[in-house]
């Protein structure tokens, strides 16, 4: 990665989570420096397209993953009904993820919960199911039309394990889980026995989003069958390695300078990721922007085809509501302290690894 990738995550610290005592008109140009340093290190189109983007076999299956969709009025309703559409009769994956912040329109939580939970199976139909989670915007309700943000099952081999946070102030990334949520984590990963595992959750873990980033990224750090976790919440095109694992930040379809989705295909050694944006038209088609995420060989023996969708092996948590605790926004400071942490070792790590200049003749 380029090493300018380590001021972004510098300027998260002023742009996403500024104290919230900090005036709002600072707060809203701190985020605008944010974003416009931080699109100009996302993934980029390769010409030409690597080889191992260009696979003649087929994959075990195929997801398409949606972040951000940002549903609050008509238009943006529409616009949401033409990309499902397109990816039901174009793409026909087995099934679409949507990590978060999916619908704001609507009166109380409950009632954008079921508008949005109706629009998918007017719109993508039976044949074509939903794997939703919350976000941090808008997930009042959830857990009474969605069921359990905390889950794990199987598919083709992979364990899919998502875990939301169970309380939040209101400063962004002020967000906990409870002990129990952790316990429960814990648990599943241990038990993932030889599954290659995806993590998913809307903040992602790298960069540390929550307060309690640091906490998961531990569990997945002494997980060796993870070697992927899902996120969005940034409205960035964005890839960060850690260890073993990586971790993949969709880009938005609802409010984002390059509205775009993603197609994820499943095979017994990777999964690649490919890029569907919005050609300024309305209409989404591929683009030569590729990511990899290599399956540990020991991991690959039990992956499978997979012709329809069925959640096998489902664990859950019991449903609940996320609290609202705002005296958690107290600890903006200390997630800025995470924040510049993670930032100064990621601006070292990239120096180091930069390839030295050569000396000239």
């Amino acid at each position: 990665m380029k090493i300018g990738l380590a001021l972004v995550a510098i300027c998260m610290l002023f742009g996403l989570l500024g104290a919230p005592s900090a005036p709002a008109q600072e707060l809203g140009e701190a985020r605008q420096g944010f974003f416009e340093m931080a699109k100009k290190y996302e993934i980029q189109a390769q010409e030409p397209a690597p080889a191992w983007a260009l696979r003649r076999d087929m994959p075990l299956f195929r997801l398409a993953w949606l972040s951000d969709t940002h549903v609050e009025n008509a238009a943006s309703q529409e616009a949401l009904r033409g990309i499902l559409t397109q990816i039901r009769e174009e793409i026909q994956p087995l099934a679409v993820l949507f990590t978060g912040d999916n619908w704001g329109w609507g009166k109380t939580g409950p009632q954008r919960q079921w508008a949005f939970r109706q629009f998918l199976e007017e719109t993508l139909g039976e044949e074509l199911p939903a794997v939703v989670l919350p976000g941090d915007n808008w997930p009042q309700g959830f857990e009474e039309v969605f069921g359990a943000s905390k889950f794990a099952f199987s598919l083709g081999g992979f364990r899919f394990i998502a875990a939301a946070p169970d309380a939040a102030g209101s400063a962004n990334g002020c967000s906990l889980h409870d002990p129990e949520t952790l316990q429960w984590l814990k648990a599943e990963l241990e038990a993932a026995g030889e599954r290659p595992v995806i993590y998913l959750q809307h903040e992602p873990v790298q960069p540390p989003s929550t307060l309690d980033a640091p906490k998961v990224a531990a569990l997945l750090d002494r997980t060796p069958q993870v070697f992927l976790a899902l996120g969005g919440h940034f409205h960035l095109n964005l890839e960060f390695a850690r260890g073993h694992w990586r971790q993949w930040i969709a880009p938005s379809t609802g409010r984002s300078h390059r509205p775009a989705f993603k197609v994820l295909s499943f095979y017994s050694d990777c999964v690649i990721s490919q890029d569907w944006e919005e050609d300024g038209e309305g209409t989404y088609r591929p683009v030569s922007k590729f990511l990899r995420a290599i399956v540990p060989p020991r991991l690959r023996e039990g992956l499978h085809p997979v012709r329809a969708f069925q959640r096998e092996e489902l664990s859950q948590l019991p449903p609940a509501p996320l609290r609202k605790e705002p005296e958690l926004d107290a600890h903006a400071p200390e997630l800025t302290r995470t924040l510049m942490a993670f930032a100064l070792r990621y601006a070292l790590q990239q120096r180091q690894a930069a390839p030295k200049p050569q000396p000239q003749p």
